[in-house]
């Protein structure tokens, strides 16, 4: 994906409620962790380290059991993979499609390849390795950041309650984002993911996003620590790159990226919430901008005529990108980016 460059500073998020929330709490949550995040399958993973996690995979499992993911989860085990001939012709190999159920299966969950393990490495991406799923395709490895460690260890310079519910919550979406691929590839072979009903382009996981929140979530200023806070955006973007997968039809025109207010983090992370039996994960949109696709030269933005107000490929020349980067020349958050406790 590439970020679409927001015309907000500091100050402007922090007044959206994307940053501080008075009176945060940390996560109370205290469900059972999926036996896919169990301890055994975090190679060379520490009790403490474990410990550290543990807020983000109680989330995670709670996402990854919640009503949408599971009808998602049931069309990848058991819908029909439909061919699509024209784009296949198109792009060169064979592609096909699935849909959900109507009538939803909430046996899905009970379905992940035994033979997907959690790593940690150097990246978030999940990749095959040499076992076979139960289920004719590949097991697999997802390969999780060591800076999540990092962000949650609590050393100087210290985090707002905010800002580490911000990360349990990135850390948790990635998680699922990429049990989405492991479970795609335990059910065939292919070289290529399908596409997930309408959408544009063949990635499962953020279709997974698609589906559970109602659009993709990601950092801003891709400061992966959330300092700057969270938005999300229905995907594929107007400006999403392609990477070499598959593509049905030409992007659209523009895009719209929402602030995720700290709110919807706050209440996501409570028991309360999760017992309230209406589980509804869909992001509200508070506050949004929509931005246009352009070129790597910007050759088609027009300041007379873009309600953008930025140059789209020069992020560091906007006052976020400016307030930012002083943050990391002194090493420290400044007291803009998050309020000591």
């Amino acid at each position: 994906m590439t970020d679409p460059v927001l015309p907000w500073s500091l100050e402007d998020l922090q007044d959206f409620g994307a940053l501080e929330l008075d009176h945060a709490r940390p996560s109370d949550l205290a469900n059972p962790i999926h036996p896919l995040f169990a301890v055994g399958r975090f190679n060379g993973c520490s009790t403490w380290a474990y410990h550290l996690l543990t807020p983000s995979l109680r989330l995670a499992s709670l996402i990854l059991t919640s009503p949408n993911a599971l009808a998602y989860f049931d069309a990848i085990f058991h819908s029909k993979h439909r061919f699509l001939p024209h784009t296949s012709q198109q792009v060169g190999f064979d592609c096909h499609v699935f849909y959900r159920r109507r009538e939803l299966v909430y046996e899905a969950s009970e379905k992940y390849d035994s033979a997907s393990g959690l790593t940690n490495g150097v990246s978030a991406a999940t990749r095959i390795n040499d076992t076979v799923s139960h289920m004719t395709g590949y097991g697999s490895t997802i390969e999780l950041s060591e800076e999540y460690f990092r962000y949650l260890w609590p050393v100087p310079p210290r985090k707002s309650v905010s800002q580490i519910l911000r990360i349990q919550f990135h850390m948790a979406v990635t998680l699922c984002h990429e049990v989405a691929h492991a479970a795609c590839f335990s059910t065939s072979k292919r070289p290529y993911e399908p596409f997930f009903e309408n959408e544009r382009i063949a990635e499962i996981g953020w279709s997974f996003e698609n589906a559970v929140f109602g659009g993709m979530t990601d950092v801003f200023g891709d400061y992966q620590d959330c300092r700057a806070g969270i938005f999300f955006v229905k995907w594929p973007t107007c400006s999403s790159l392609t990477g070499g997968l598959p593509v049905r039809r030409s992007p659209k025109g523009s895009s719209t990226a929402y602030v995720v207010d700290m709110d919807y983090l706050q209440m996501i992370q409570t028991k309360e919430f999760w017992e309230s039996g209406t589980v509804q994960l869909t992001i509200p949109k508070k506050v949004g901008h929509r931005y246009w696709a352009v070129d790597e030269v910007d050759s088609l933005w027009n300041e007379e005529n873009s309600s953008e107000g930025r140059c789209s490929a020069d992020f560091m020349n906007t006052v976020l990108g400016s307030d930012l980067n002083a943050c990391i020349a002194k090493d420290v958050n400044c007291g803009r980016c998050v309020k000591m406790i």
